[in-house]
Order: C-alpha cells, then structure tokens, then sequence
C-alpha cells in the first residue's frame, strides 16, 4: 500500500501493540516518507519508539531527529521532547490551547507520549502516571487513548 500512509500508520500501530517491534518501525518509515504534515512528525516519533522498545540504542535511534525538532509548533515540540531539546513541562505548556476540547486532545497526546518517554527511560511509575493521565483526559477517539490503557495494563502485569 505504497501511497496509503494512513493505512500504514494504523497496520504500524497495530504492529507496535502486538510487541512486532521491527515490522512497526518499518511502517512508520513508509509513513515518513511519503506523509505530509503532522502525520510524518508522528511517525517519526513512532518509528523511535518501535526502535527503542524493539532493543535498539536510545542515542543511535534518535538520530533521525536531526534537524526535525521544532519546539515552536505541535507536534514538533514531541520530536524535540525524544530529542532532549525541550522537557515535559515545556510540552505540556505547549498543549495549552483556547480552546478547551483542542487543549484536552493536546493534552491527551502530550501525557501519553511523556509517559512513553518515562517508560524508555526506564522509570515504570512516571509512565504510569502520565498513562493515568492520558486517560483523564477522557478524549478516547485519539490512539493515544487506548494505547495508554495498553500501556497501563502491560505495566501492571
């Protein structure tokens, strides 16, 4: 499905979740590269992730944002949160918005992907939290949504 990216987000989604850690890091590169706009930036994200919880070096793996953080837009800001350019309080300053429903999805991506940076991290509780977190937000049609309530249950075992 070569010009499909959103089918190949979801089969990397899907991927990540039943712990095929390479094949979701492979779906997330095709996405990179022929997505637009804030569908790459998640990929990208994703795809390190995949690397990361699928045993590659944390450093190594973070070479392929270089030069693709930016904390001045969202979700660029998440780039450079896996980047070390910013911390969690500046994403979560970021995801302020007017609008209380935007701030809220915002919000809901902001916590789950703090709390899988926590988990890379090695700090099980942080991650934790910041899953618990994710799903206060009670704005369940994101991924991050379930995926936090995944993570959770993975954790809990």
């Amino acid at each position: 499905v070569p010009n499909h990216p959103d089918a190949h987000f979801s089969r990397g989604f899907m991927a990540f979740y039943q712990d095929r850690m390479n094949a979701a890091a492979d779906d997330f590169a095709t996405v990179y590269e022929g997505a637009q706009g804030t569908l790459r930036d998640y990929a990208l994200i994703w795809r390190y992730l995949s690397e990361v919880r699928g045993g590659a070096d944390m450093v190594k793996a973070m070479t392929a944002f270089e030069g693709r953080d930016n904390i001045e837009t969202w979700p660029g800001i998440l780039v450079s949160l896996f980047s070390g350019a910013v911390l969690p309080g500046d994403v979560l300053a970021a995801a302020r918005h007017e609008n209380l429903k935007k701030q809220l999805e915002n919000e809901c991506i902001a916590y789950f992907f703090i709390g899988q940076l926590y988990l890379i991290q090695g700090d099980r509780s942080g991650a934790m939290e910041y899953f618990r977190k994710t799903i206060a937000t009670g704005i369940t049609q994101l991924r991050q949504y379930a995926a936090a309530k995944t993570e959770l249950q993975r954790l809990q075992r």
